[in-house]
C-alpha cells in the first residue's frame, strides 16, 4: 500500500512539499500560495474511490482514506527536550557569541 502510494506521488508534490518546508531560494509568492492551498492529501484525484476500494479488499482492511492519511500526525519525530536542556543551548549559543 505504502508502495503504491509512493509510486503515484508527482513531482509537483515533492517540489511543494520542499517549497513548504523553507528549501526554495527563490520563493515567489505565487508558490507559496499554492502551497498553502493544497490539502493534505496524495494529490487532487490521484487516488480514486475504486483505487481505494481495490486497495482496502487486497489488504484486507477497512480503514478510511482520510484515517490512512492521517495516521502518523500524532507521531513524535523528534525528542522532547527538557527545560535543563534548552537550557544549556541557550547558555551555549551566548557564549559562542
Amino acid at each position: 500500500m505504502a508502495d503504491y502510494a509512493w509510486r503515484n506521488v508527482t513531482q509537483t508534490t515533492i517540489k511543494n512539499c520542499f517549497i513548504k518546508a523553507g528549501f526554495s531560494e527563490n520563493k515567489t509568492s505565487s508558490e507559496t500560495e499554492e502551497v498553502d492551498s493544497i490539502k493534505h492529501s496524495i494529490g487532487e484525484g490521484e487516488i480514486h474511490p475504486e483505487q481505494w476500494a481495490s486497495i482496502q479488499k487486497n489488504c484486507n482492511t477497512n480503514i478510511s482514506f482520510e484515517d490512512f492519511l492521517d495516521v502518523d500526525n500524532e507521531l513524535q519525530t523528534c525528542s522532547t527536550m527538557t527545560d535543563n536542556e534548552i537550557v544549556a543551548n541557550i547558555n551555549a549559543e551566548i557564549s559562542e557569541n
